[in-house]
């Protein structure tokens, strides 16, 4: 038991710490933290000093108001917020930052057991009549109406090209998979 409080006060510790660090960091007094978030400045001084636990309801408005994930806040990662997530990623990688969301994105569903959502956007862009086709199929339409889309042909061209890639990717993903609840 007193091994749990240890615990448990290290945590709250660790919070508070991050709680102040990024507060200090924006320039925000206590008291200006807890007029953003509807909470008293006593309150923010028992985060910070790790005298009282956060309610759910205030780690989601300190971590709206702060413009940090509630994930750093608890400390799960070390990255403040999640658009520095998927740049990381994009560097270490070199795939679009687009590419990055769409994967976290995936993985999300994965992680929640979603298989039925993913099956639908798979179906999206890859059944008759679908996605794909509609594009494929209404290709020459849309270049000869370039010149009065705000799209480039080298834009469209693109497009295209993430499209295909989309498709591909999404057969094989679906080959792999069994898309049936667990």
């Amino acid at each position: 038991m007193e091994h749990e409080n240890k615990k448990a006060s290290k945590v709250r510790r660790d919070i508070g710490c991050r709680i102040g660090r990024v507060r200090e960091k924006r320039g925000l007094t206590q008291s200006a933290l807890a007029s953003l978030i509807g909470e008293s400045p006593r309150t923010i001084t028992h985060w910070e000093n790790a005298t009282r636990d956060i309610r759910t309801e205030g780690l989601i408005a300190l971590s709206k108001a702060l413009g940090v994930s509630a994930d750093y806040i608890l400390g799960l990662t070390d990255v403040e917020t999640p658009n520095q997530t998927i740049q990381a990623i994009h560097k270490e990688t070199g795939l679009s930052e687009a590419a990055v969301e769409a994967l976290i994105s995936v993985n999300y569903y994965f992680d929640t057991g979603s298989w039925k959502m993913l099956a639908f956007i798979s179906d999206l862009i890859t059944a008759p009549g679908g996605l794909w086709e509609a594009i494929s199929n209404n290709a020459g339409r849309y270049v000869t109406l370039s010149r009065k889309s705000p799209l480039t042909s080298e834009e469209y061209d693109k497009m295209l090209v993430s499209l295909f890639a989309c498709q591909e990717f999404m057969k094989e993903f679906v080959k792999g998979l069994n898309w049936e609840e667990k």
